[in-house]
């Protein structure tokens, strides 16, 4: 039996800039149905469905961006990490006003596990998974300026 392919949910352009897995992301989309086309090419971003950064969104002229680990904190304006290696505060693209923070030192750094979402405000990249579990490694966090920027929070004592 032969099966009829899938049309492509849509088309997305991963952000090549050196860095970042792009290998993981690639494959992640593909399994989401999307058509990925990986470029360091700006021309190429305008006719793309999204745009993902990789390396964890916010929406620039409509279009969304996906920011991954790095690619999530050049989004926003401003980053602690650099402070905590003795090199100052670092700036971000701001296309999300606010800052990338640090956990407190109470708080076990790196955060490593599953921790339930909750979802701030409606989005496709949310639809139907309010109460589900994602995993995260991370030591820092997004803090927008904007509340409405955040389409999906976990607790982990902030």
């Amino acid at each position: 039996m032969n099966a009829t392919p899938q049309a492509t949910a849509a088309e997305v352009v991963v952000v090549d800039y050196g860095l970042g897995n792009l290998r993981s992301v690639t494959r992640g989309l593909e399994r989401a149905n999307a058509g990925v086309t990986i470029t360091d090419d700006p021309a190429s971003f305008a006719d793309a469905d999204g745009i993902v950064l990789p390396g964890v969104g916010a929406a620039d002229r409509g279009q969304p961006i996906f920011g991954i680990c790095l690619g999530m904190q050049m989004l926003l304006g401003s980053s602690e990490e650099a402070e905590h290696a003795g090199e100052g505060e670092v700036e971000g693209l701001n296309f999300i006003p606010g800052t990338n923070v640090r956990f407190d030192v109470d708080k076990k750094v790196p955060h490593m596990g599953w921790n339930e979402l909750d979802i701030q405000r409606e989005h496709p990249l949310v639809e139907g998974i309010d109460g589900q579990y994602a995993y995260f490694v991370h030591s820092y966090y997004a803090a927008p300026d904007d509340d409405n920027a955040i389409v999906a929070s976990t607790d982990y004592g902030v």
